[in-house]
């Protein structure tokens, strides 16, 4: 038995909105269930915005003038050999750190995203068996990435967000 039912985007916006259509009651209550469980899952993930919003609030961490977090990483990378990393946004102050160890050595180039050909030697280090580590600041904003070249060694290479710079007081 078909009757003249509302349905639109939820029960009050039918009611606003006007729509009506000939369904039977099976399908309107069908209709109505895909509804609640749609609202239930939006619910859901209001709640999970929330907690994820908060629990960046709550990290601890300062942030710079432009929101970004400092001491974030930006990428994480380890390995023997060569690697060019995934491309990533830093603000100017940022560093790499870096570790090594085997009887070689280990250059880090940054690198900028897009197309761009020029790279710079920021790390060029003899390895030795015993571990080295170091790191290196980089005063540039934009879309990096690095080209990381390990010959006989294993190394680890980590991109950090430091806090924004402030400018001089003449």
């Amino acid at each position: 038995m078909k009757r003249h039912m509302l349905i639109g985007l939820g029960f009050v916006s039918a009611l606003a909105l006007g729509v009506a259509t000939q369904v039977s009651r099976e399908e309107f209550d069908a209709l109505a269930k895909k509804l609640s469980i749609l609202e239930q899952n939006v619910s859901a993930l209001r709640i999970d915005v929330d907690r994820f919003k908060s629990s960046r609030a709550e990290s601890g961490l300062p942030r710079d003038a432009k929101g970004q977090k400092a001491g974030a990483v930006l990428g994480a990378w380890e390995g023997t050999g060569i690697e060019a990393t995934k491309a990533f946004q830093a603000r100017s102050p940022w560093r790499i750190e870096w570790t090594a160890s085997g009887d070689g050595f280990l250059s880090v180039r940054v690198c900028e995203a897009g197309g761009a050909s020029s790279s710079d030697l920021v790390v060029n280090e003899m390895t030795t068996r015993n571990p080295k580590k170091g790191e290196t600041y980089i005063h540039a904003s934009g879309a990096f990435y690095l080209k990381i070249e390990g010959f006989d060694s294993k190394w680890s290479v980590r991109a950090i967000q430091e806090a924004a710079e402030t400018p001089a007081v003449p």
